[in-house]
């Protein structure tokens, strides 16, 4: 992945983005007289910008000679020479230079009249003609329909590979769990794999072993990532759901998420051409030929129409040719105005846009490029990230947040285990903590992985290599070492960009817990980034309740310690011992845990961790807690197997475990569920008090949200410190525009104390008509704010507005940094000040007020004074 042109390269091989860069934002198009992009099939947005910037080129400059060659196994040829208006292009057709082999397609109407060897053991689906976008998944005949394959056998006495594709690793965990378990019922040799883009390397690489014996049938579950570019030799049989997952941007929100769909027909023939590669194949669609015809577009959907926009936004901006909305209905598949728009709030949300034009007019779908705006272009990343590396620079944080910005960019570092696997599964959560330094963060435990890839390969003394190390730590070698790419790349480019990071000081995660004021520069910095993703848990204000509550539900023990197992009651409870052993199967703890009936059929199991072993501990909970949580989480069913009086066996059944001091945390977001679910994969998926029994507000920022439906998913998260006021003190710092409500009971005259605020965009200019309505929170205050708070929240804006104004951002002198690190001062001083809890006001909120933005100082401030 080296840059190795020189004066003597007439060919260079590069991604669609490392073209983008060079040919357009650079203007070195002279330099290439031919381009040649593959697989523009795949309909990916960095494609199709790449073909847009093309075009407005060609536009812009009508003597541009340049050659497009285009290549594709699945291409509309008419489509793209209508776009770059040739009536008459040349298509050549090249054969395969491989022997291809005969493949039999057969759609599931197929199956009872046509199939070869009387194959009838599926039913037709009953399709839901309101819900056509989801296809009803009945995999109970999956198992019964590759049992019968054995007649289609022909190869070499073997046993052929079976694909299938799934949307996605839900699906295939679910489709796993029944054939494993037919397989174990009827004695089949079935050797099952995941492929998708959450496995470990060596998992993956398992895939294109084969089978040890004839008798054996490997069974490979995938996503659409086995489409192409892959060969496995031994498949010979791929069944197709002619479902996908993608992408899709809700413009309501801003947020996007995974969405299931139909595949395309394109699809269709890349996945039914994975087993004609090395010998004849079956392909078994699983929809009728009907559905096919009628249901299932030609192509899928280009996502330019479905994702996000800001980077493109911000590429077509940097060209300076007119009115991005224009300039992106020349797209090849443009994207809705709605989209767009929703794509522009977002830019100025994260200040990488600013609010009014430098004639200071508002265009709603407009604005200028701001420092944070100039870096996304310059190191080619999304606005968030570069959010997260501009506030890493002025934190004095910059290669940490390098390294927290480009993890981002990548999955998972950590490989992910299924069900059937729960110890490796538990264990790769609980080293995913411990990377972290225990901090419940994920950016700091990729760090910690980061670092450990580090160390492995600078130590020469070691006798283990590199990529054995990091599967011990459950940590992926692919995946660290793109990090480590990604990392080089973004140094260079903001070397030659913005002169900055000549010097690297990256820290390690032990440097940076070592003091609870660098742990809590890091946990700022975390959230300074986050915004507007900062979720709030509604304090608890009645201790002695509280405490009441806890006891009534595990008695006297320590919920930092224990946790609940729930069963039926029953006049037999099973022996300490069968418990013990049940529990430590549980938590995989060598320890012995003391196990007590509360009655009601509830167990409370409690572990005595030594208090002076930091191992044992997370934060203040015991990391044996943590285990149980995990274990569970990742099984459908827990019990064991009773002997009754009667000589027969009952399955007796255990719900939990569950910690009756867990935290839930909310958001202010409009139009969705205010219940925010954290990732499966985050630290953070159980968060448990660490206070108790003292009351405690918790606050909980994520860098990056996925919505899943109605839901918003936290992903990358931290857990802040318990202060009071964090969640309000973030917001009144970080909103673009708020707007504050007087307190009811105070003298209108004075208005020095209030009562909560409304923050977000803001109104639109002469009017009171909110500019992101979903965006907007109406926050009560939990702490007392008064006029003095507010001018000192304005004072730390203003540096920030300083601090990120592109002459100041790039300059590394002595007076810079000292700026620099009196904001880090100021802010934690602010925010550190003790805060006593109040009672929330139940007021009701006015709407904006009209507001002409004329207290910007320069339409560049991101962070413009709060008015009071």
């Amino acid at each position: 992945m080296d840059n190795k042109k020189g004066r003597g390269t007439n060919i260079a091989f590069m991604t669609a983005g490392t073209l983008l860069e060079n040919l357009i934002l650079s203007k070195q198009k002279t330099r290439f007289t031919h381009i040649i992009l593959d697989d523009v099939h795949g309909r990916d947005i960095i494609t199709d910008e790449l073909l847009l910037q093309i075009k407005i080129l060609q536009l812009e400059d009508p003597d541009w000679n340049i050659k497009i060659i285009l290549l594709s196994a699945t291409m509309n040829t008419a489509k793209f020479a209508d776009y770059f208006n040739h009536k008459l292009v040349a298509t050549l057709e090249i054969p395969a230079s491989e022997k291809l082999y005969p493949i039999q397609t057969y759609f599931i109407d197929d199956l009872r009249e046509k199939t070869p060897e009387g194959i009838h053991v599926f039913k037709l689906y009953n399709f839901d003609p309101i819900k056509d976008n989801v296809v009803n998944r009945n995999y109970d005949q999956i198992s019964p329909l590759i049992s019968q394959f054995f007649k289609l056998d022909t190869f070499d006495g073997k046993q052929g590979a079976v694909l299938i594709f799934l949307p996605g690793v839900g699906e295939i965990s679910s489709l796993g769990e029944k054939l494993s378990a037919y397989s174990s019922k009827t004695e089949k040799r079935w050797i099952i794999h995941e492929m998708h883009s959450n496995k470990s390397d060596e998992d993956q690489s398992a895939i294109f072993e084969p089978v040890e014996y004839p008798h054996q049938r490997k069974i490979i579950l995938a996503t659409n990532i086995a489409e192409s570019s892959i060969t496995v030799e031994d498949i010979r049989y791929v069944i197709d759901f002619g479902l996908t997952k993608h992408m899709k941007f809700d413009p309501n929100t801003t947020f996007s998420g995974l969405c299931i769909d139909l595949a395309s027909h394109h699809q269709c023939i890349l996945r039914a051409g994975r087993c004609g590669r090395m010998g004849p194949g079956y392909c078994f669609r699983l929809f009728t030929k009907v559905f096919y015809e009628t249901k299932m577009k030609e192509e899928s959907v280009a996502e330019m129409q479905t994702c996000g926009l800001g980077l493109a936004f911000l590429h077509l901006k940097r060209l300076n040719l007119g009115d991005p909305v224009y300039l992106f209905s020349k797209a090849l598949h443009p994207p809705n105005f709605t989209n767009i728009a929703a794509t522009v709030l977002s830019l100025k949300e994260c200040g990488a846009l600013t609010m009014l034009k430098r004639d200071r007019s508002y265009v709603e779908t407009d604005g200028e490029i701001t420092t944070i705006g100039q870096l996304a272009i310059c190191l080619s990343c999304d606005p968030k990230q570069a959010r997260l590396i501009a506030f890493g620079h002025i934190f004095g944080l910059l290669d940490e947040s390098i390294v927290f910005a480009m993890s981002l960019c990548l999955k998972s570092l950590f490989a992910t285990f299924s069900k059937e696997n729960q110890t490796s599964g538990v264990e790769a959560f609980i080293r995913k903590i411990e990377l972290g330094g225990s901090a419940l963060s994920d950016a700091l435990s990729n760090l910690g992985a980061y670092q450990l890839y580090l160390d492995s390969i600078r130590d020469k003394s070691s006798l283990k290599p590199c990529f054995t190390v990091m599967r011990e730590n459950f940590v992926k070698s692919s995946s660290v070492r793109n990090l480590e790419y990604l990392i080089d790349r973004v140094h260079r480019r903001l070397y030659s960009g913005f002169g900055l990071g000549t010097e690297r000081k990256l820290k390690t995660v032990s440097e940076l817990l070592e003091d609870n004021h660098t742990r809590f520069q890091v946990q700022l910095l975390l959230a300074s980034a986050s915004y507007p993703n900062i979720f709030y848990r509604a304090p608890a204000t009645n201790q002695e309740r509280r405490i009441k509550l806890v006891q009534n539900e595990i008695g006297y023990f320590n919920p930092s310690t224990s946790f609940l197992l729930e069963t039926e009651p029953t006049n037999d409870p099973p022996t300490h011992s069968n418990l013990k052993e049940l529990t430590r199967q549980l938590t995989f703890a060598s320890d012995q845990p003391i196990v007590s009936w509360q009655g009601g059929g509830k167990l409370a199991v409690q572990y005595d961790p030594d208090p002076n072993e930091p191992d044992e501990w997370v934060g203040n909970v015991a990391k044996n807690v943590y285990r149980g949580l995990k274990f569970k989480a990742m099984c459908h069913k827990f019990f064991w197997t009773h002997h009754n009086m009667g000589g027969s066996n009952d399955k007796v059944f255990l719900n939990g475990p569950r910690s009756s001091t867990a935290i839930n945390f909310k958001s202010f977001f409009s139009g969705c569920n205010p219940y925010i679910e954290v990732d499966r994969d985050s630290v953070n998926q159980f968060s448990i008090d660490q206070n108790y029994p003292h009351p405690s507000a918790y606050t909980l920022v994520s860098l990056q949200v996925a919505q899943r439906e109605s839901k918003l998913v936290a992903k990358d998260s931290t857990l802040m410190p318990s202060m009071n006021g964090m969640f309000e003190l973030l917001h009144l710092i970080y909103a673009p525009r708020i707007q504050l409500v007087p307190h009811p009971d105070v003298n209108p005259g004075r208005n020095d104390t209030y009562a909560g605020c409304i923050t977000g965009l803001g109104p639109i200019p002469g009017s009171s008509t909110s500019i992101f309505p979903s965006h907007d929170f109406r926050m009560p205050f939990t702490i007392p704010i008064h006029r003095r708070d507010i001018m000192e929240i304005n004072d730390t804006r203003g540096r920030i507005n300083k601090l990120l104004r592109y002459e100041n951002f790039r300059c590394d002198d002595k007076f810079e940094i000292y700026r620099r690190e009196k904001f880090v001062q100021c802010l934690m001083v602010l925010i550190n000040r003790e805060r006593p809890m109040i009672n929330t006001i139940n007021y009701p909120f006015p709407e904006w007020m009209q507001d002409n933005f004329e207290n910007r100082r320069s339409v560049f401030d991101i962070l413009p004074s709060h008015q009071f």
